[in-house]
């Protein structure tokens, strides 16, 4: 196994470095602790762009004299976590903590400080995520995360169900994460999945919108097919689609079938957004599928560019060459566009022309 010393951005250490010298103890957890193990062994796998969350059992009081001549944000303060400002990045520092009851299902109603690391990785999602990294690279791990990412499993911190239960969105990313990291959910895990979905048919309204949109995109990005093969064995894919109070569960299950064997056939997520637009026109009928998606679109917050490029593209019912979205060239473009308007006539072809094209080069 190579080392990746550099896989660490330099004020993390620095600022770890600053804590410990204040005889307080502080390690690096969640995710960017995950992607590191994995970077061991797969070159591809960087740092860019990675959070690097930082625990501690050091107060929020002690955080801030350690770094008064620093910018800091104190915004999460109640919750134990100072922001530093370093380069123009910020760096979060949390108190070691125990989180108290979920009752909205995405944050604990308080906290309850400890300074036990232990206790504060008890509290997180999966094993893979609950593993902290001292700054001398000294692994912490109390809950088999390591075995995990070597086995490539998604398994639940603790109790599978009180982890689902303290926040529905936890379902689907354990498919996210199975699907971006191209691991298996442990039975468990999976088992506990469908219990709550088969129990608790108001789940997906207590997730927000913009947390369902996040997860959706990045399954449509990194592996529609699986990522849909797993939301329907989990009983999830009924939940993100809003058709089940017009559709029959058969209708539903054709759907699913018939946007796998699309998704094996488009590359691009906001083509797969399409095909969920088409095929609710197709159950529907295009007005009233149209008005659903759109409404859809709304309600998961898709941002308003990305909405309007998705039922451009619903409306033409057709793409450029994919030459143009993997390296756009205005006059190759414009040359499709004018070729394109000669089969279509649109009251607003020209605005329409033009949204599509800015919206193609925003989205390279």
């Amino acid at each position: 196994m190579r080392n990746n010393d550099d896989f660490f951005d330099k004020n993390v250490i620095a600022i770890m470095k600053l804590i410990e010298k204040n005889n307080f103890s502080v390690e690096i957890v969640g995710g960017a602790v995950r992607d590191y193990i994995l970077s061991l062994k797969d070159s591809k796998i960087k740092s860019n762009n990675i959070d690097f969350d930082l625990a501690t059992n050091a107060s929020t009081e002690e955080i801030k004299k350690i770094f008064i001549d620093h910018k800091l944000i104190l915004d999460g303060e109640k919750f134990g976590t100072v922001k530093v400002l370093l380069d123009e990045k910020l760096y979060e520092i949390t108190t070691y903590r125990i989180d108290g009851s979920y009752r909205d299902k995405r944050r604990p109603e308080r906290v309850y400080f400890t300074n036990e690391i232990k206790n504060d990785l008890s509290r997180r999602d999966f094993t893979i995520n609950a593993i902290a990294m001292k700054s001398d690279r000294e692994v912490i791990d109390f809950f088999g995360g390591m075995d995990d990412i070597e086995n490539k499993i998604i398994r639940c911190v603790g109790n599978p169900e009180e982890r689902f239960e303290e926040d529905y969105l936890r379902m689907f990313r354990a498919i996210r994460f199975a699907v971006s990291l191209n691991f298996n959910i442990h039975e468990e895990t999976s088992n506990a999945i469908k219990s709550i979905v088969n129990n608790r048919k108001e789940l997906f309204n207590l997730i927000s919108n913009e947390r369902k949109y996040k997860e959706l995109k990045i399954i449509l990005r990194e592996d529609a097919i699986r990522g849909f093969q797993l939301l329907r064995e989990h009983g999830l894919a009924w939940r993100i689609l809003p058709l089940k109070k017009q559709t029959s569960l058969k209708q539903l299950e054709d759907l699913i079938e018939n946007l796998i064997r699309g998704f094996e056939i488009e590359s691009d997520w906001y083509v797969k957004m399409g095909l969920i637009g088409y095929g609710m026109e197709s159950i529907l009928g295009r007005k009233e599928g149209q008005k659903l998606f759109t409404k859809y679109l709304i309600d998961l917050s898709f941002p308003k560019i990305e909405r309007e490029y998705i039922l451009n593209l619903l409306e033409y019912q057709e793409l450029p060459p994919s030459i143009m979205i993997e390296n756009p060239d205005e006059k190759l473009l414009l040359k499709w566009m004018r070729d394109y308007e000669k089969k279509f006539v649109y009251n607003n072809s020209h605005e329409l022309k033009k949204n599509i094209f800015r919206n193609y080069l925003q989205f390279q």
